[in-house]
């Protein structure tokens, strides 16, 4: 409780922290960094014995996730999935728009068990083992055993399979590399994942444009071993916080739990594309477009294989549409902040200013281009993006040599904060509404990823400021 009471008064004292919380507000592991910034951020709220016990139980926490076997089961678990796909999916795609909607629900209700127990639990423990492998990263970077610039080779030399999803979309650009190939693998990607609405790539006639320029900077990935020096560091690290791994062992978890997490993701979000096929196969006996299923919630669908309706079909879920759709007119008028602490926020809403997530130390200085899930795809070669989130589906953007990333929301462990550092590629990850929008209103930045700003870049000449 009084470490609770001490984590919210902390955020609610820098509300810019929220995408940080892992790194900046709550110590979920223990680090050679521990003591430090315990002392600097919570002196005083626990009491010798209680900080004594604390520390014990981080140490536990972290010595049986480094050599435990929760990150190999996590793992086997998104194979077992990735299995039930490859035997069983394809197969129930072609039949689904065969089958009696009560049978659309029985599948989907078996996909949704599946993507939950195999997929998506899975990839929150993978995730939790990659913002483990990244804290200790951030600790041996702040002692000085890696140099910055080692650091962003360590972090590059993690090949992922966003990583290969981009190599294998070049192939294609290339010719090297047939389109159906290419949509065989990556095809469930979309833009927002969990959004109907929005069409995975098999659905995009425009995947491969005319105007698709092959990525010159696909540079090869670089190999990366620890120095004598710096594997001697991280062993006297690790011995400090009482743990026993090597610098070998260490950075093997590290490639496992980063490139880990991003499989998990890819392979789970196939489940979740097979989800939204069946459910648009359902909405079609009732004559309902992806605009009318997207008002609906899982459950109204799945429960309609169990529980009697109390009017005919179509006009029972006609109206749970229509009350979605008010309910969605409603909440367009509300905007909240990122924290709400008391009801005060909801009547007077604070503008936080966030601080974004930096990737890499380089900069940059290019036009804008700013992309949206519903307009043209704009000119993005030598300029830096503007996307609202990231997420797998936009995966493709790494093929249009883009000067750097800048997002509205996202945190320093996200899809594309990984993506960025495996790439080299200078990006401000979750820069909040205020920085964004200035961003985006801008026809010409710079971004300095070590000083960590992002201001109005000077005019060209002939160009209106």
């Amino acid at each position: 409780g009084k470490l609770i009471n001490a984590f919210l008064d902390r955020l609610d004292a820098d509300p810019a922290l929220h995408d940080k919380v892992e790194f900046a507000v709550v110590p979920t592991i223990l680090t050679p960094n521990f003591e430090n910034e315990f002392v600097a951020r919570y002196r005083g709220v626990l009491s010798v014995a209680e900080k004594a016990e604390y520390t014990i139980r981080l140490s536990d926490l972290t010595r049986a996730a480094f050599t435990g076997d929760s990150l190999t089961h996590a793992l086997f678990l998104i194979e077992k999935l990735r299995n039930i796909q490859e035997n069983t999916l394809l197969k129930e795609r072609a039949e689904a728009e065969t089958l009696r909607q009560f049978d659309v629900v029985q599948r989907l209700a078996e996909a949704i068990g599946q993507c939950r127990s195999s997929g998506t639990l899975p990839f929150a423990v993978i995730a939790r083992h990659a913002f483990i492998a990244e804290a200790w990263l951030r600790s041996a970077a702040h002692a000085g055993v890696l140099a910055p610039e080692r650091l962003e080779m360590l972090k590059r030399s993690i090949e992922t399979v966003s990583g290969r999803l981009t190599r294998d979309f070049d192939a294609v650009l290339a010719g090297s590399m047939s389109g159906e190939d290419f949509l065989q693998v990556y095809g469930h990607l979309r833009p927002g994942a969990y959004d109907i609405m929005s069409p995975s790539y098999r659905e995009r006639p425009d995947l491969f444009s005319a105007d698709m320029r092959r990525h010159s900077a696909l540079a090869d990935v670089p190999f990366f071993a620890f120095s004598p020096a710096e594997k001697a560091g991280m062993e006297e690290l690790s011995a400090s916080c009482g743990m026993t791994f090597s610098a070998a062992s260490f950075l093997h978890y590290v490639r496992r739990a980063i490139a880990g997490r991003e499989y998990a993701k890819f392979i789970f979000t196939r489940h979740l594309d097979h989800i939204l096929h069946l459910v648009k196969v359902w909405g079609r006996h009732f004559a309902f477009s992806p605009d009318d299923l997207s008002m609906l919630s899982v459950d109204d669908i799945v429960s309609h294989g169990f529980t009697p309706l109390p009017t005919a079909g179509r006009e029972h879920f006609l109206e749970r549409v229509e009350s979605g759709r008010r309910e969605y007119t409603t909440g367009r008028y509300f905007k909240l902040a990122y924290l709400i602490r008391s009801p005060r926020d909801v009547y007077i809403v604070p503008q936080h200013r966030s601080q974004p997530n930096f990737i890499g130390r380089s900069a940059v200085e290019a036009g804008v281009a700013v992309l949206t899930p519903d307009e043209e795809i704009p000119d993005m070669e030598g300029r830096l993006v503007c996307i609202e989130s990231a997420d797998p589906g936009y995966d493709w953007i790494f093929t249009r040599n883009i000067a750097g990333l800048i997002t509205r929301y996202g945190g320093a462990n996200s899809h594309m904060a990984i993506r960025c550092a495996e790439y080299g590629l200078p990006a401000a990850i979750g820069c909040g509404d205020k920085i964004f929008e200035e961003a985006v209103a801008c026809r010409r930045l710079r971004m300095d990823c070590a000083a960590g700003t992002i201001r109005p870049a000077e005019h060209l000449p002939g160009e209106q400021h």
